[in-house]
């Protein structure tokens, strides 16, 4: 009798284990028992961002060409990092075509001065504005 109390306790710890091991390793695989939509995968707040192979969409070699000089014009500090300033020229142009002036004048602009910023110019509102012209050359 005393044995079969035994038995019977470890296969209710052994099956308790079991429960407990597959209910974390479904856990650790993203299932969320609390989600109304389970097993399905969430949405991402994120918005994309174009990749690499997306930019000749953008903006094409000879555009760029002419772009990179005309940055290089307005101040050589600019194109110190070409890529990135190719990379912040096309956020202006979602910018523009997104009418973020619309709500805010001026922000297009004080958004290239926040971005060409970052790669260590300082850029005054009227080179913002030329650059803004620039980007509109070819967004499109």
């Amino acid at each position: 009798m005393q044995a079969d109390r035994s038995r019977m306790a470890l296969g209710v710890f052994g099956g308790a284990l079991a429960l407990i091991l597959a209910f974390g390793i479904a856990l650790m695989g993203g299932w969320a028992p609390w989600s109304p939509t389970t097993g399905t995968p969430e949405a991402s707040d994120m918005p994309s961002v174009p990749s690499d192979a997306a930019e000749p969409e953008w903006i094409s070699a000879r555009e760029r060409a002419i772009f990179l000089a005309t940055l290089s014009a307005i101040d050589p500090q600019l194109v110190v990092d070409q890529e990135s300033a190719v990379h912040y020229g096309i956020a202006t142009c979602l910018d523009i075509r997104e009418g973020a002036d619309d709500g805010e004048p001026g922000l297009v602009e004080k958004r290239v001065r926040f971005r060409f910023g970052r790669g260590g110019a300082d850029v005054s509102q009227s080179q913002a504005q030329k650059i803004v012209k620039a980007v509109n050359v070819w967004c499109r």
